[in-house]
């Protein structure tokens, strides 16, 4: 039975929410909310369409609505707080002390979706290519992002039912991991279903290059005995992936898995199995950082976004040995975490974080020079500071700083959320 709009609609209890159901079938088809950030909480709806959620600590939340039993294949979408598909546009909500949180209502207005279909095909050949998973991604996310949709496919046919409109990316990738083949497309759902799409995939490749120092005569810096850097998918996405029963992304077991390669005395290096995605890159040698990545005069990082490494024949990895310093106050036991501002905000391999001992003081020793905003909380999820909307409203209190090359700067960072229960 079609859905043409429900809403929820505030009970009498503190901070308790009903859903008024527009069908019979509601409560089975969006079967809890969820929320996020500060409380990995859930709770089903009864036959009714109500809800629970009760002893809410102090702090932050988004709340978000969905079927009970998710599945990635299906046309079933997440509903963030007011009415968003996308939960960097959700709304937060303020829990303080005993005082009930006011108009939390859900507005859901039925959206027109359509399809997505077409065929896997063997970018050599032509042919289709058979025994495939095929993804549909939305922006900022990789494949391995609970936010992707995927359908298998044995005849290198594929279709994803109830797209809602919006810019998707979609990845194939092939089942035979001794013949591995992937690749992309980008669409982009308006008013019309997309028919006979084809996707092209080709072997994954391997990508040759080499390690520099922005400064030669430290060039004994570097501990070629070790992996130095890691290349895993480029995502912007949200902490979906950190809560509890879900992949997290780069995953060991993830469709698109974290790659390293040995770097040889003279700082050559292949990386090998390179799928047809978008990475970023990071160090894991302390002190030093990804300054750029070069392919012949192009800096491949200058916009701040993930790298395509397609068709790249020479890449230079260029580290940074003039990192600066940051150290300085903030509570007790507090997470404090450096943000890099834009366009760099999508690189989290320059944010930093850490822990306050016990009389607040906290140290970074490396951190990229550029300019940032310090956030310091008690009581937060690990991974909530990659949210774009948990960020805005405490963006104004954060600390700005400008990390100088090779200089250590002080700052004091007030506490922006005290959460005992989360400590």
């Amino acid at each position: 039975m079609p859905i043409d709009t429900w809403v929820a609609s505030r009970q009498n209890d503190r901070r308790e929410r009903k859903i008024a159901r527009g069908d019979a079938d509601l409560a089975d088809r969006y079967g809890y909310a969820l929320t996020l950030l500060q409380s990995n909480r859930a709770t089903r709806t009864n036959a009714l369409g109500e809800y629970r959620i009760s002893g809410i600590p102090t702090g932050r939340y988004v709340i978000r609505v969905g079927p009970h039993k998710r599945r990635p294949s299906s046309g079933d979408t997440y509903t963030y707080f007011p009415a968003e598909l996308n939960p960097d546009d959700a709304v937060p909500i303020e829990v303080s002390g005993q005082t009930p949180v006011e108009a939390v209502d859900f507005v859901i207005a039925e959206t027109d979706t359509y399809r997505v279909s077409g065929t896997v095909i063997d970018a050599a050949t032509g042919k289709a290519v058979r025994d495939t998973r095929v993804f549909l991604v939305p922006p900022k996310v990789s494949p391995d992002s609970i936010a992707a949709r995927e359908v298998s496919s044995r005849d290198g046919d594929f279709e994803f039912r109830d797209v809602t409109p919006g810019a998707y990316r979609v990845f194939a990738v092939t089942r035979d991991s001794q013949n591995a083949m992937s690749g992309r497309i980008p669409i982009r759902v308006e008013d019309l279903d997309l028919r006979g799409l084809s996707l092209p995939v080709r072997k994954d490749f391997q990508v040759a290059g080499r390690l520099t120092l922005d400064d030669t005569t430290l060039s004994n810096r570097i501990d070629g005995s070790q992996p130095i850097v890691i290349l895993s998918a480029g995502s912007r996405g949200t902490i979906d992936g950190s809560l509890h029963g879900f992949v997290p992304e780069n995953g060991p077991d993830a469709v698109i898995p974290p790659l390293r390669a040995a770097v040889q005395p003279d700082g050559t290096f292949v990386f090998k199995g390179v799928r047809s995605w978008t990475y970023v890159a990071d160090v894991l040698q302390s002190r030093l950082y990804v300054k750029a990545i070069l392919s012949g005069e192009k800096d491949l990082l200058r916009d701040g976004e993930p790298v395509d490494l397609i068709d790249i024949s020479d890449l230079n990895i260029v580290l940074g040995s003039d990192s600066g310093m940051l150290e300085g106050h903030a509570m007790a036991h507090a997470i404090v975490v450096v943000v890099p501002d834009e366009p760099s905000r999508g690189r989290r391999d320059i944010y930093r974080t850490a822990k306050a001992d016990g009389s607040g003081r906290f140290s970074f020793p490396a951190v990229a020079p550029g300019s940032y905003k310090v956030f310091s909380w008690r009581g937060v999820d690990p991974g909530a500071w990659y949210f774009a909307e948990f960020l805005k409203q405490d963006e104004t209190r954060a600390v700005p700083i400008l990390i100088q090359p090779s200089v250590t700067t002080t700052v004091d960072v007030p506490v922006l959320s005290d959460n005992p229960h989360l400590r």
